[in-house]
Parts: C-alpha cells; structure tokens; sequence
C-alpha cells in the first residue's frame, strides 16, 4: 500500500491526523508500531497509509473498508462482498491479487445487480447501465465478452468519470481545504501532485483532483 510520510506538528494529535489524512487511529499506529496513541511528540515521523483512488464527493461510488485478516484471500474477500477480485484489485492498485497481508485496508467497490435477458449482449447492456463492457467484464471476471447467459445475474460498477478536473490554488488556500471542497483525503492530493513541501502552496499553482 501507498504510503506518505508525515511529521507530527505542534498540537497534533492522531485524531486530527487521521481526519486530515482520511484514514482511522486504528490504522496509523498500526502502521508505525504506536502502542499509547495518546503519545506522540513534535517532530514525530509517521507512516500514513493511503490510497490511489480519489473518492469525489459526487461521483464516487460507495465504498467499504475491510482489514485483512490471516487467512484471507481476494477471492475469499470477493464473494463475501460480493464483488469481483479484479474490481477490488484495481481499486486497491494490486499489481498481484494473491499478495495480500494481513492487516491491510482494502477498499471494497460498490456494485448493483443486472440479471441477463434473452438476447441481451454485454454491449446492449452497458449501453442501458452507461457502464462500459471493459468494466463490466473486469468486475465479474468473464473472460470472453461474447459469452453470456440469461437468467445469469452480473454486477455491475457504478461508473467512472475520467474527466480530468484540476484546481488553481487561490490565496488562503490549504491542501485540507482543497481536500474537504472536493471529498478526496489530503494524502492523495499529495500523492497525485508528487507535493514535496504538502504545507506550501503558491497562489496560481494548478492541483490535479482527478
């Protein structure tokens, strides 16, 4: 998993971290071995687990989180979400669906359900559902889009935009602020602009959303 580094500021506590980067207590002092969450000090380095995916308030579909525990498989993760492995995969960024450890956050897409008709095709189907038939077979793992059956039930994921959205940071403007306007969490703000200095934004500089 993606991860920022974060040095604890004056009048930091993990409550506050941990809003400000869209992440849970929980996960942050598991990720740096805290055992007193209520003792951090200034000048603390802290690892903070994240995401790729930008979640926008008025596009994202709804998502879960769930924490690998020993024994988990995608697969076994997949069906009791009822989700597809390589749906979760990809939002995850998994380059190896068998590599997962116990203990990671997952995020676990949406879905709804579509029972096949009789001469239905999965592109007369996503043009009904606005989905594209990449995804559509990606998220139920059909191999060979041409092959269907009716009576059979697909899930399908709620769609994406992919429209590029960027933002002019304007004077008083802060990377929380910008976060909270748009949904996303401040450490992929972070990550999807490569932002060395996350505290020093210059009026004019264009931020990437999405």
């Amino acid at each position: 998993m993606e991860t920022v580094i974060y040095t604890v500021q004056q009048g930091d506590t993990l409550s506050s971290i941990a809003r400000r980067f869209g992440t849970t207590v929980s996960i942050i002092t598991r990720y740096n071995g805290i055992i007193e969450p209520d003792m951090i000090y200034t000048g603390q380095i802290l690892r903070i687990p994240v995401s790729e995916i930008p979640c926008r308030k008025k596009s994202c579909p709804a998502v879960m989180e769930y924490i690998v525990k020993k024994g988990d498989t995608l697969a076994d993760i997949a069906v009791r979400f009822g989700s597809g492995i390589s749906g979760i995969a990809e939002l995850n960024g998994l380059e190896d669906p068998d590599m997962i450890m116990e203990g990671q956050v997952l995020k676990i897409p949406a879905v709804k359900d579509y029972t096949i008709r009789k001469g239905d095709t999965l592109e007369k189907i996503s043009k009904k559902t606005d989905v594209s038939v990449e995804s559509i077979a990606q998220e139920n793992d059909i191999s060979d889009p041409d092959v269907i059956t009716a009576g059979e039930t697909l899930k399908i994921p709620d769609k994406n935009d992919d429209e590029p959205t960027e933002y002019m940071v304007r004077p008083g403007d802060t990377l929380w602020k910008i976060a909270k306007e748009y949904g996303v969490t401040v450490a992929y703000l972070i990550n999807m602009n490569r932002l060395i200095k996350p505290d020093c934004l210059m009026e004019g500089q264009i931020i990437v959303i999405k």
